[in-house]
C-alpha cells in the first residue's frame, strides 16, 4: 500500500487527556439533574446520560476531587433515604 507507520505520539496532538467517570444508573439513586448540576459544580467538564449510565468527563487533574466529591454526594442520598 506504500504507506509507513509513525513515530510513537506523532498523532497525540488530535486528542485530549481526559478522565472519565461511569456512573451505573441501577447503582445510583440520585436526580440525573443533580447529579449533573453537582458534578459541574465540583469541576467536570462534561455530564451525559446514556442508556445504563451516567458519563461524567474531567480534566485529568480534577478527576480525584471530582470522584470524591460524587462519593460523599452518594453516601448523603442514601443517608436522607
Amino acid at each position: 500500500g506504500g504507506g509507513n507507520v509513525g513515530t510513537q505520539g506523532c498523532v497525540s496532538y488530535m486528542f485530549d487527556e481526559k478522565g472519565q467517570i461511569i456512573i451505573d444508573k441501577e447503582e445510583c439513586d440520585m436526580d440525573p439533574d443533580e447529579l449533573m448540576m453537582m458534578a459541574l459544580d465540583v469541576g467536570a467538564e462534561d455530564f451525559s446520560d446514556e442508556e445504563d449510565s451516567y458519563e461524567i468527563l474531567t480534566n485529568p487533574d480534577a478527576f480525584s476531587e471530582v470522584r470524591e466529591a460524587l462519593e460523599k454526594e452518594e453516601l448523603r442520598w442514601q443517608m436522607l433515604k
